[in-house]
C-alpha cells in the first residue's frame, strides 16, 4: 500500500476525534479541520476540533530528535509533530461580574474529561490500522495538555508524532 500523505492523515485524525465525541445540541463543534501553525480560538463558541503541523525534524531514532550527521542521505526518519486542539465554551463572569458557580464549572470540567478519555483512543484508533497496513511506517501519542480558559474558551492540546522513512531520492 502506498504512504498516507501527512495533510491527508491529519484529515483522517480530525475526522475519527469528531466522531468519537459529543458534537450535538449544546456540545456542538461547528469548526473542524486542518489549519495552518498556531491555532487560534477565532470562533470557540461554537466548538473548534483542529489540527495543525507544528514542524518537521529529522531523527536517527524515532521519535527522538537527534542526527548523527554519518548517513549519506540524511538520517533514516522524518518525524511529523502534529498538535490537534479542541475547544468548548466555559461558563465565566457575567456582565454584573458575577463568577460562575461551582456546579457549572464542574459540568465544563466532565465534559473536558470526556473530551480527553474519548479523544486518546479514537486517535490510537485511527492510526493503528494505517500502521498495520504499511501507509504509516511509526507515531506515538504525546500528552495532552489543558488549555484556558481564555475568553470563554477552555480545552486541551494533544500532541501526535508520525514517523515516515527518509525517502533518500534526490
Amino acid at each position: 500500500m502506498a504512504v498516507i500523505e501527512p495533510f491527508t492523515l491529519a484529515s483522517q485524525i480530525v475526522d475519527c476525534v469528531y466522531a468519537a465525541i459529543d458534537h450535538t445540541g449544546d456540545q456542538n463543534i461547528a469548526r473542524k479541520g486542518v489549519v495552518i501553525g498556531e491555532i487560534a480560538w477565532d470562533s470557540c463558541n461554537c466548538g473548534q476540533l483542529v489540527i495543525a503541523e507544528q514542524r518537521r525534524f529529522p531523527s536517527r531514532s524515532f521519535p527522538l530528535e537527534e542526527v548523527d550527521h554519518q548517513a549519506e542521505c540524511g538520517e533514516p526518519w522524518i518525524v511529523i509533530q502534529l498538535l490537534l486542539s479542541l475547544t468548548r465554551c466555559v461558563p465565566t463572569m457575567d456582565v454584573n461580574g458575577v463568577p460562575p458557580t461551582v456546579a457549572s464549572l464542574a459540568a465544563a470540567a466532565a465534559q473536558l474529561s470526556e473530551d480527553m478519555n474519548k479523544t486518546r483512543p479514537a486517535v490510537m484508533c485511527c492510526l493503528q490500522p494505517k500502521y498495520d497496513a504499511d501507509q504509516l511506517a511509526a507515531f506515538e501519542l504525546g500528552a495532552m495538555e489543558v488549555t484556558g480558559p481564555g475568553g470563554q474558551c477552555a480545552g486541551f492540546d494533544m500532541t501526535i508524532l508520525l514517523g515516515y522513512l527518509n525517502d533518500c531520492g534526490c
